[in-house]
């Protein structure tokens, strides 16, 4: 005799609220059945205007249970009606959560906000869901409603909000999660990361030095900015240098080029404007000592004076010592031999910066020098 051999449904698990149409389909072992009888569990129905009694029908889910679908096949011809099969239908009482954002699109999962900013957060609406609660980081407001209270619904799957002037973080939370106001229980949360602003800045040298590290007389190095985030550009770079460093070149660039004096307290300070979150500083402070790691030409008693030097600076070198001076990039700005008399030499049209001088003799020691109009 025939006999039902598969029921199936489009979904098997339905959460609360969700009455979306779903399909139930039945196949039978043998052809010609005349009609399938469907029993329904409680407060389900038939889509309206649409077949009952057919292999495959479609039904509108109560939205409050799953429950058991059983069916039958009648063949007219021989008057006979198959056992029930069924296909059970699970049932969660939770709203269905939300799956992913579309706005704003994460990367690398975060969400990068500057300060001032109206971001919308946008989720792919929920089936079952009446409206959305939302939670934020502290300091960002309801854009258009800045007495709202966090928690914030939203009869919509999205929320736009301001972000502040100043950030009290770094990082925050996004969070959302559908409501129903039947008997629905809420769903679990969906979170999007915030990084926000573009975090501190510090100061990096050429050589690895760290503030607060002690560094060799005369170490000639150049510091730089790193940034926590790589949010938003920098601009307006302000430097400024305090205890007896030589600084070559300007103060306003991304970079600065420095050369220790022979002892003391080095304190750097850095001001800079980023695009994302406004005003940013930093500091490197070094003491300046001689230690059994600085390398012999660290500090030089010195055939050259004054160094710094201004107009004119005065070698003092053996008669007939052959003496050359580099400027920092290697090229050579005099080469000459040491008279009987000190030579002097006139650095006025030489640009400020680094010099070295490299004396003749089997002893001979490079000196840095500095020229500082």
């Amino acid at each position: 005799m025939p006999t039902i051999t598969a029921v199936t449904a489009a979904r098997t698990a339905l959460t609360c609220g969700d009455q979306r149409p779903l399909t139930l389909s039945a196949s039978a072992s043998q052809p010609g059945a005349s009609s399938f009888i469907w029993t329904l569990p409680r407060n389900w129905t038939f889509v309206p205007n649409t077949a009952t009694n057919t292999a495959t029908v479609s039904v509108v889910p109560s939205g409050g249970d799953g429950g058991q679908v059983t069916v039958r096949a009648y063949y007219s011809c021989v008057n006979y009606t198959t056992p029930a099969s069924d296909v059970s239908i699970g049932y969660d009482p939770r709203v269905a959560a939300p799956t992913a954002f579309t706005t704003p699109t994460p990367v690398n999962g975060n969400v990068n906000i500057c300060a001032n900013e109206q971001p919308v957060f946008r989720i792919a609406a929920v089936p079952g869901a009446t409206s959305y609660e939302w939670t934020y980081p502290a300091g960002f407001m309801v854009a258009g409603n800045p007495g709202a209270l966090n928690p914030y619904v939203t009869p919509a799957p999205e929320l736009q909000l301001q972000a502040p002037a100043s950030f009290l973080a770094t990082t925050g939370l996004v969070r959302v999660r559908a409501l129903n106001t039947g008997n629905c229980q809420p769903s679990d949360f969906l979170t999007i990361q915030l990084r926000t602003g573009s975090g501190g800045i510090t100061i990096k040298s050429s050589d690895y030095t760290r503030s607060d590290s002690i560094i060799c007389p005369y170490t000639s190095l150049i510091l730089g900015v790193r940034s926590d985030q790589q949010t938003g550009t920098n601009s307006n770079y302000q430097w400024s240098v305090s205890g007896g460093a030589f600084v070559s070149g300007g103060t306003t660039s991304p970079s600065l080029e420095l050369q220790m004096p022979e002892s003391g307290f080095v304190s750097v300070q850095l001001q800079l404007t980023n695009s994302c979150d406004g005003v940013k500083t930093a500091s490197w402070n070094v003491p300046v000592q001689q230690r059994a790691v600085c390398s012999p030409q660290s500090i030089v008693a010195g055939p050259a004076y004054p160094n710094p030097a201004d107009a004119s600076l005065t070698l003092e070198q053996p008669a007939g010592a052959p003496i050359t001076i580099y400027n920092s990039q290697g090229q050579v700005i005099y080469k000459g031999r040491a008279g009987q008399r000190p030579t002097r030499l006139d650095t006025r049209t030489w640009p400020e910066g680094l010099y070295y001088l490299v004396p003749g003799g089997p002893a001979a020691r490079r000196q840095q020098l500095i020229i500082k109009h």
